[in-house]
């Protein structure tokens, strides 16, 4: 499968390429599946191109903001009793991908992604990859298209 939503803007582009990021790189993502499989989390084809492409890579937005893309680094912040909690959220199929400044940032089979603050406070959803590494890295999004989360919403361990 090839790289979901690679078309990003110059800026994003940029601090790909400074990441050590190259168009045609590819890992190897069994290591990855092993630790979504102890997590109970299964690696769709849309995260696996993503983790081929991203993982192991870490990177740094102009104003120091970092973005790590990993399933170690991402199921680390999750516990396993959190799963059906995101699953709420953002569908059967959300897969955690990266983790930057409190965010875990999860892909859906359909290639949507949704970045939850750590501590469960608030989510926002986006469309493509090139609104997440904006997001994330560029601090490109409006505070009021999150989604605070509260009640039912989030697991018992952090009401």
């Amino acid at each position: 499968m090839t790289m979901p939503d690679l078309f990003v803007s110059d800026e994003v582009a940029g601090v790909l390429r400074s990441g050590g990021w190259t168009p045609g790189r590819r890992v190897p993502t069994a290591p990855m599946l092993q630790v979504f499989d102890v997590k109970g989390v299964v690696m769709h084809p849309v995260a696996e191109a993503v983790l081929a492409n991203l993982g192991g890579l870490v990177f740094h937005g102009p104003t120091g903001d970092r973005l790590t893309f990993g399933a170690e680094e991402a199921c680390y912040w999750i516990d396993d009793r959190d799963l059906p909690y995101v699953r709420r959220l953002h569908g059967k199929s959300a897969c955690p991908v990266a983790i930057g400044e409190g965010m875990i940032y999860f892909v859906s089979e359909s290639g949507r992604w949704m970045s939850l603050h750590d501590q469960w406070t608030i989510c926002y959803f986006l469309e493509t990859l090139n609104d997440v590494l904006e997001f994330a890295l560029l601090r490109h999004f409006d505070v009021d298209q999150g989604i605070p989360l509260f009640g039912e919403m989030i697991p018992p361990s952090l009401r």
